[in-house]
């Protein structure tokens, strides 16, 4: 029986779908396309290597610390005007 081989994407690639969509970081099964073996040929795809568990990022142990924005001390209200010279249309 022929085992269906697992493609992903290749690191530091970006590999979109026909359908626009993003190749899954998981892996799909080789359906043995054009498309597919296109990818493979120029490096984008490569087969998932046997025996590697998905990755995926554990949840950090602590929830991330964020810092206070302090307001500023003085806001500036008023802006000077120009004092070009106006023209004479500007009367």
């Amino acid at each position: 029986m022929a085992t269906t081989k697992t493609l992903i994407a290749a690191e530091g690639r970006t590999v979109h779908l026909p359908d626009g969509s993003e190749w899954p970081k998981e892996g799909l099964p080789d359906p043995n396309t054009h498309f597919t073996r296109r990818r493979i040929a120029d490096s984008d795809l490569i087969e998932k290597p046997a025996g590697t568990a998905d990755l995926e990022t554990p949840a950090p142990s602590d929830p991330p610390q964020f810092t206070q924005i302090e307001e500023p001390a003085e806001t500036v209200t008023e802006t000077k005007r120009s004092t070009a010279k106006k023209s004479e249309g500007d009367k």
